[in-house]
């Protein structure tokens, strides 16, 4: 099971044959559009929710993949503990830091804005 905090991405890799994805999102209209979206491609296997991811409950994710700012990972940091040992984290756009003992990275792809960094839950 995978939570996305981007329900763009979500539609994109449902598209490519992904599926049991949730995508986490505040703005109504984004979460209106993602789910308009899937039924117009008949795609199953995903759903939306207007959540706020600070709210929403980790510990059952495989995956989660962040979207965002270096300036909320101070922020979100202790709400990804809440996930279970050998779970991904995917950052795009801004890694954790490296002092960071939780996690492991286990990889990294693309350059700049497009960056992007994998890393494994070790308890």
């Amino acid at each position: 099971m995978y939570i996305f905090y981007s329900p763009p991405k979500v539609l994109e890799l449902a598209k490519a044959g992904y599926n049991n994805f949730t995508g986490v999102e505040l703005n109504s209209i984004l979460v209106l559009y993602s789910r308009w979206k899937c039924l117009q491609k008949g795609i199953e296997g995903v759903r939306f929710l207007k959540a706020d991811i600070f709210k929403t409950s980790l510990e059952n994710y495989d995956v989660v993949v962040l979207f965002g700012t270096e300036s909320i990972v101070p922020q979100v940091r202790p709400k990804l503990l809440e996930m279970k040992d050998g779970a991904g984290l995917i950052l795009c756009r801004f890694p954790l830091q490296s002092e960071e003992k939780s996690w492991m990275l286990s990889s990294t792809e693309g350059t700049g804005i497009d960056q992007s960094w994998l890393y494994i839950r070790k308890k």
